[in-house]
């Protein structure tokens, strides 16, 4: 209704006098005529389009919509009920621009069109297309006779829309039901399998109580491709299951061929697909829709698809923008083109009132559009990701190794308290060499870890170990009986309770879940986090801590220079901006997710600097002193490390004093000038 309503302005802006809409319906007429339009119908159908122009009778605006519902709108959704609202609500429109004469039939009021074939009950996303022989890509251009049983069935169905008595309509349902039948026929004598055939045959557009399980915009509206494609797709997440059904979403359209696929993504990509594939070349698709795509991981093969197509506008709608809304939205307008290069413009309303003045609104650019994440930014947010890619080197060009924390298939067995560790080793002292500090992700902090006296037992897989040699841990993991066995089977305890065992591996059942090749990195000078949070924080650790699957660590050069940027206001911002979230919003700082980060790679005097600041709050913490001013100086060399503007540093940090920000230099050969960064 809305895109009628659109067309109608322009039609009558264009043409005021509908003088030309009028001599483009008639010569569609004659167009007609030698195709399908018997010469006896010719002029009775040239008066109804003549009557229907006619000023005395209608207001303008009626021929206007008569002729582009019939010409140029098409609609689908799974719920016959939102269908037959539909039409009524298209008859209304069209009730209210005709003049009523109680003198004559029927007050005057022409008989509205009929509008099965124009709107239809079906399921979007099954395409028929799948069903059908593989050496054909479409169902009308398989032979000549299926092609003019085609034509004859465009006819009759746009001579039902027309049709004005019951009698008529009644001839018209019963010719389009004896075509489909026939065209089923051909096409399986073609080779198509029965069953799409003969689903072909029974699709009725005529009985407003049923809908198709599948969807063929060329069998259905008779065309393959729309210009404008619009909608408001569901959000609902592909694990979970149907309304009463044992069967989860994603197992039906898992078949479907569709390159946004994802089991734990959300439904709506794949009618962004499907929408894009029905939508003409150069033609536009606009969406509202769930913005979690955006920067979810399950959104990264849409944003992909998306690469390859040319988006052209995005306005993200934040909270409190739609009052009923449960999830933040955006709408998205995407040209079905391939460009070399995209100039996706965006913009995220923050307020209804920006709502009501699109024309104000500033777009702003959207950083990588591409299978990473897209984030909105104002001017002067793109000119510090400007600075930012300019001076940074990515982490994954750097010499360091990133890998996930220990994950022992069983923590109630394999950590322990310090009360433990010490019983264990008193039992025998070798015991020891096995026994490690360990962090879980809850135990970082900012710049070090808060150490809770809790212990691994390290038998790594690579370490070889034999666990006779260790006869305390030994009788200390037994009493864990079969739980520990690494075989993924059920058993049951002396009481008769079923217990699992852990996930099936080719490991000893004595040894952790992982293998851990890379066990003694947690020797080294280090920097470790936790993977999965809604608060970022590094911690530095030099002391041979262990830490656990909840975490991440990272080893090699500079770990000291890389704790404070990692721990400053700028970088936690960019992780939050670009980091994947979950579908609670927490942050997910993975390996994929921190080695694109663009570091600056100092010089010596730099790193230095960076290191002697982080050493200094390192000591201070050990003493439980405060370091809010050593961490805040920090801060504010890295906004000079970037070359950050003080305008551009109070968009980190709203509460910066300028003589503070003033105060601060870094004067490294690279700050001058004098040395490239990489």
């Amino acid at each position: 209704m809305g895109c009628l309503q659109q067309m109608v302005k322009l039609l009558n802006r264009l043409d005021p006098d509908n003088r030309f809409w009028k001599a483009t319906q008639i010569n569609k007429l004659k167009e007609e005529l030698n195709k399908t339009i018997e010469q006896s119908d010719y002029e009775e159908l040239e008066n109804n389009i003549k009557s229907v122009f006619d000023n005395q009778l209608n207001d303008p605006d009626y021929a206007r919509k008569l002729f582009l519902i019939q010409n140029c709108l098409y609609g689908a959704d799974i719920q016959p009920i939102a269908m037959q609202i539909t039409k009524l609500r298209f008859f209304i429109s069209l009730l209210v621009d005709q003049e009523n004469d109680p003198q004559k039939e029927n007050y005057g009021i022409l008989a509205l069109p009929n509008l099965e074939t124009k709107f239809i009950a079906a399921n979007s996303l099954i395409q028929l297309d799948k069903q059908q022989n593989s050496k054909h890509k479409t169902f009308f251009v398989t032979s000549e006779e299926v092609e003019n049983k085609k034509k004859e069935l465009e006819g009759v169905r746009e001579k039902y829309f027309k049709a004005r008595t019951q009698r008529t309509k009644r001839k018209y349902r019963a010719k389009d039901k004896k075509l489909r039948n026939e065209i089923a026929d051909l096409l399986g004598d073609l080779g198509f399998e029965n069953k799409a055939a003969q689903q072909i045959a029974e699709w009725n557009p005529f009985n407003p109580d049923s809908k198709s399980d599948w969807f063929n915009a060329e069998w259905m509206f008779g065309t393959r491709e729309f210009d404008i494609v619009i909608g408001n797709p569901p959000y609902i997440q592909l694990q979970k299951a149907l309304p009463g059904k044992n069967i989860k979403y994603a197992d039906v359209y898992k078949d479907q061929d569709y390159a946004t696929f994802e089991r734990t993504g959300d439904i709506y990509s794949l009618f962004y697909e499907m929408g894009l594939e029905i939508t003409s070349p150069k033609g536009v698709l606009s969406y509202i829709t769930s913005n979690k795509w955006m920067r979810a991981k399950y959104g990264k093969s849409l944003r992909n698809y998306f690469a390859d197509k040319k988006p052209l506008k995005l306005i993200d709608l934040g909270p409190g923008i739609f009052d009923s809304a449960t999830v933040d939205t955006n709408i998205l307008f995407v040209r079905n083109q391939k460009s070399r290069s995209q100039e996706l413009k965006a913009v995220a309303l923050e307020s209804k009132a920006q709502m009501e003045q699109p024309k104000l609104l500033k777009f702003g650019a959207v950083s990588n559009p591409g299978e990473n994440n897209w984030i909105i930014l104002n001017p002067q947010e793109q000119a510090i990701k400007e600075k930012i890619e300019r001076i940074g080197k990515p982490l994954k060009k750097w010499d360091v190794t990133i890998n996930r924390g220990i994950l022992t298939g069983y923590n109630k067995a394999f950590i322990v308290d310090g009360n433990t560790k010490d019983e264990l080793i008193k039992q025998d002292p070798k015991s020891a060499e096995l026994l490690k500090p360990i962090l879980r992700g809850r135990d970082i902090k900012r710049y070090k870890a808060e150490f809770a006296d809790l212990w691994l037992i390290a038998t790594f897989p690579a370490m070889n170990i034999n666990i006779d040699d260790y006869p305390a841990i030994k009788n200390f993991l037994l009493q864990f009986g079969k739980k520990l066995n690494q075989t993924g089977e059920t058993y049951k305890d002396e009481s008769g309770k079923k217990i699992k065992s852990r996930k099936k591996t080719g490991n000893k059942w004595f040894e952790t879940q992982d293998q851990i090749g890379y066990w003694k990195d947690f020797e080294k000078d280090k920097v470790v986090w936790k993977r999965i949070g809604s608060i970022i924080r590094f911690s530095n650790s030099t002391e041979g801590e262990y830490s656990l699957d909840s975490t991440v660590l990272m080893t090699g050069e500079k770990m000291k220079y890389l704790t404070a940027l990692l721990n400053s206001k700028l970088f936690i911002c960019e992780l939050i901006l670009n980091s994947p979230k979950t579908g609670t919003g927490d942050v997910i700082i993975s390996v994929q997710a921190l080695t694109p980060l663009l570091l600056h790679y100092p010089d010596e005097e730099v790193e230095n600097k960076f290191a002697d600041k982080v050493t200094e709050i390192l000591k201070m913490k050990e003493l439980g002193e405060d370091t809010e001013e050593l961490e805040h100086q920090i801060d504010l060399m890295v906004y000079k490390l970037y070359d950050l503007t003080y305008e551009q540093a109070r968009l980190i940090d709203p509460d910066l004093e300028k003589e503070d920000f003033d105060a601060v230099q870094l004067d490294s050969k690279q700050q001058k000038g004098t040395d490239s960064v990489s």
